[in-house]
């Protein structure tokens, strides 16, 4: 893992959580957040109604590499009670694009952590060589679209019938608000 990749954020609201990338010790409490989101989130974010994670499904999720596969998620608590509230994470679809994904609990919504994981993921993913990151977004996620068009970074969008696939060009830092979010990496051992 790259260095800062874990380390405490700071919400706008002065709300802190922790930020780690996930690990495969994580179904568990992957699979606890996932049966925690409304239908609403769940379809947004898989473009289906999955009530729960089959096992492979979790395996996939919580076993990524680090390089062609990150996930970052945002945890309150501390372990052994530590929950997740929120996932980013990208897979590698061309030599320098990614396609990212995001989730937030359905309670912490609208509390900046989806622009905040968003930051941290596209500056993770800089470190591994993406230039690009490409969110696919159903119409009817008008909070997911308005995240990505007011990320700071330069976007292009290409409609397809029910869904936009939105390009993040992530070669620059971010301008606006999502620049000012506190981000402290925990020091290196």
């Amino acid at each position: 893992m790259e260095p800062h990749s874990s380390g405490a954020l700071t919400l706008w609201d002065g709300t802190h959580l922790r930020v780690r990338p996930i690990r495969p010790d994580d179904d568990g409490r992957l699979s606890a957040f996932h049966t925690g989101l409304s239908a609403s989130s769940i379809v947004f974010r898989f473009f289906t109604y999955l009530p729960t994670l089959a096992p492979e499904k979790l395996q996939r999720l919580t076993h990524v590499d680090y390089r062609d596969r990150m996930a970052l998620i945002a945890t309150i608590g501390l372990p052994p009670q530590e929950q997740i509230i929120a996932v980013a994470r990208y897979d590698r679809i061309g030599a320098r694009e990614a396609e990212a994904a995001f989730i937030v609990a359905d309670v912490w919504q609208q509390h900046g952590i989806g622009a905040s994981l968003l930051r941290l993921l596209a500056d993770y993913a800089r470190t591994q060589g993406f230039t690009t990151l490409l969110a696919c977004v159903m119409v009817e996620n008008t909070r997911m679209l308005n995240l990505l068009a007011h990320s700071g970074f330069p976007l292009t969008k290409e409609c397809h019938p029910g869904e936009i696939d939105v390009s993040l060009d992530i070669e620059a830092l971010p301008s606006g608000s999502l620049a000012s979010i506190a981000f402290t990496p925990d020091a290196a051992s």
